[in-house]
């Protein structure tokens, strides 16, 4: 049986959303309960914590279809059982 998936998808690379996302993303992993990946923008801080689990979606502002798109396709390939969206815009 496989561990349940959590994403969580972020349109920023800082802020308070990002930075309690890498904090919860980093905790999960450490259980070794769940399989854990963050979607979006490089961190600016505690990007070290989900290296290997980060999958880079670069947004260029709040009508950057492309992003959305590219988000949705990567997520839908992951198979995520939990979408936690992070911030206002994911």
């Amino acid at each position: 049986m496989r561990r349940p998936r959590i994403a969580y998808l972020l349109t920023q690379d800082s802020g308070g959303p990002v930075d309690v996302t890498v904090r919860l993303a980093r905790a999960l992993l450490d259980t070794g309960d769940v399989d854990v990946r963050v979607f979006g923008p490089v961190p600016l801080r505690g990007a070290e914590a989900v290296a290997g689990r980060h999958e880079l979606v670069e947004v260029g502002d709040k009508t950057d279809v492309r992003a959305g798109r590219r988000a949705r396709a990567l997520l839908r390939d992951w198979r995520p059982d939990v979408v936690h969206a992070a911030d206002r815009r994911a």
